[in-house]
């Protein structure tokens, strides 16, 4: 299951919110994620956020309006001249702009750290949009706000969704593993949803020590707890949990059997291969799928003939297991098969289609594809394109190129990146000007480095502080590298955070997995032997004087 599904399950988003793949950079939970996997966002005012946290309002202005009782040091009031009489007035909202004040640095004096955190404290609990919470809660990770903890996961109570996911995106940025046991307790005690969103913030937090709590929850009587038990013990490696999870390819329900059989198939359990292959002939679409994907991460080949004969399952969401499951099992004898289902009813079924065919080598099937070129959906328009690049050809780079012009972001940074992998200039206009994927102009500004770099695929997974993980890849592939430009305190912190970067089914290049590290937050420049890792706005800065230069070369 990819991260994206993962995210869709842990938070309960309704999965009709999703079509295809995520774009690029979405592996971290962000505001952008948010945004595009929880359509039906609500926000909540200061009074709900209180009452979710167990705080009850206890002071009323003269309009009658409740107002968080609040928490005033000396330093704010100092730093702040009238303070609490504004705070009366505007309510939740004016902690969230007194907060923003203070980062700013308009007080009157300057503010310690604690004078800080008793603002964020309360910001959390005033912001009353999404919005306003995503700024609030930056700013707690940026400064290292700790004390606002208690806030924090106090937010995994919500009903919304994007608030849930927030709070879980902070306590993993802030390293917050003295949360664990209080995490641990909610997933065992509170409502459904917050349960779930407590057991992904455990995941994040690599809590090991949860395993004994979590693998309880196994036979809890929620089905949707049973399912995100069994996922957590995946991600979290607890192959000691094999037993327990294996009983329950024989749960009850079809949704738990088909999430602890690709829970088993993430963890390698090979000696339950055969239970699990049982599964493909299981009336739940859900298990099923499962099934498909376990076997596709177990390298079961012989497998492959049951696979293939689900491409014509009833169920869109199997067809679509079943042709990525070919591809990573590495049937290529199956394309024309797969093919076919590029014309498939469902978006889904359509897109994993061409990420198969991508997979396997599409050499012969480029007018299937370029059909799908022309699609209603951007995100099959976008996979056609990764499809016919990962073999392009003079008769199929025309097509790519009309796609740089295409109405939809998407598609015109998915031919982009496309172009810019084989070298083609007539790319970097188009990512320079969407300001996404700029590792690819590493290709088009030195092609050699690049080549070298991508040619010898290592690694499987990795897991550790990000820094270490960016040392320990550049150590075993003989290169530099120059995090100088991460010296900040932001950078710092950024850097410290524990990842974990898995690689299926083969094993990535040096490219790959840097790709993977840094997930959108910074960006790397190859320079010969050198890997330079430096934020967005730095990367893109230095490639769009790179272009400049480039230009005026060339005339």
């Amino acid at each position: 299951m990819s991260k994206a599904a993962w995210f869709i399950l842990i938070l309960g988003i309704p999965s009709r919110h999703v079509a295809g793949k995520a774009p690029e950079g979405s592996g971290e939970v962000t505001t952008a994620l948010v945004t595009q996997y929880d359509e039906a966002s609500r926000a909540l005012g200061p009074a709900a956020r209180l009452a979710i946290l167990g705080i009850h309002q206890d002071r009323s202005d003269s309009e009658g309006r409740n107002s968080p009782k609040p928490a005033l040091t000396p330093g704010l009031l100092r730093g702040f001249p009238g303070l609490e009489a504004r705070l009366l007035a505007g309510g939740g909202r004016a902690w969230a702009e007194v907060f923003d004040e203070a980062l700013s640095g308009r007080s009157r004096v300057p503010l310690a750290k604690d004078d800080l955190a008793a603002l964020a404290l309360r910001a959390v609990l005033g912001a009353e949009t999404d919005e306003e919470l995503g700024e609030v809660l930056r700013a707690v990770i940026h400064w290292d706000l700790r004390t606002a903890l208690p806030a924090v996961v106090g937010l995994l109570k919500s009903p919304d969704s994007s608030i849930r996911a927030y709070a879980v995106y902070a306590l993993r940025e802030l390293r917050a593993r003295e949360s664990i046991p209080r995490l641990t307790t909610l997933a065992s005690s509170a409502g459904s949803e917050e349960r779930r969103a407590a057991l992904w913030a455990l995941s994040e937090l690599r809590a090991r020590e949860a395993v004994p709590a979590v693998a309880e929850l196994l036979e809890d009587p929620d089905p949707e707890m049973r399912m995100a038990a069994s996922w957590t013990l995946a991600e979290l490696g607890a192959r000691e949990a094999r037993t327990l999870i294996g009983r329950l390819l024989q749960d009850r329900d079809g949704d738990v059997r088909g999430m602890a059989a690709a829970a088993l198939g993430m963890l390698g359990i090979k000696d339950l291969a055969l239970e699990i292959e049982e599964l493909l002939f299981d009336s739940s679409p859900a298990a099923r799928r499962g099934a498909v994907e376990a076997l596709a991460h177990l390298g079961k080949r012989s497998a492959l003939p049951r696979i293939a004969g689900l491409l014509g399952d009833r169920d869109p969401g199997v067809r679509a297991q079943a042709a990525l499951a070919l591809a990573a099992l590495g049937a290529a004898a199956r394309r024309p098969e797969i093919a076919k289902m590029l014309r498939d009813r469902d978006v889904d079924v359509r897109v994993a289609a061409a990420e198969a065919l991508g997979d396997l080598e599409p050499t012969g099937f480029e007018e299937d594809l370029a059909h799908l070129l022309d699609d209603k959906h951007p995100v099959a328009r976008s996979a056609a394109c990764g499809a016919l690049g990962t073999f392009p050809s003079k008769r199929t780079l025309p097509l790519l190129v009309e796609r740089l012009s295409d109405p939809e972001s998407l598609v015109r940074v998915a031919a982009a990146c496309v172009l810019a992998g084989i070298g083609d200039r007539r790319a970097v206009p188009t990512l320079l000007a969407e300001s996404q994927a700029l590792h690819y102009l590493n290709v088009v500004a030195d092609p050699a480095a690049w080549a070298r770099w991508t040619k010898r695929a290592r690694w499987r997974e990795v897991e550790g502080p990000r820094k270490e993980i960016l040392e320990s890849l550049a150590r075993t592939a003989g290169v530099t590298l120059d995090l100088s430009l991460l010296a900040s305190a932001a950078g710092e912190r950024w850097l410290s955070v524990p990842c974990r970067v898995r690689s299926s089914p083969g094993p990535r290049s040096l490219v790959g997995m840097l790709r993977e590290v840094l997930t959108g937050h910074y960006y790397f420049i190859l320079e010969g032997t050198c890997v330079r890792v430096l934020p967005h706005e730095d990367a893109l800065a230095s490639w769009k004087t790179w272009w400049i230069e480039e230009q005026r070369r060339i005339r």
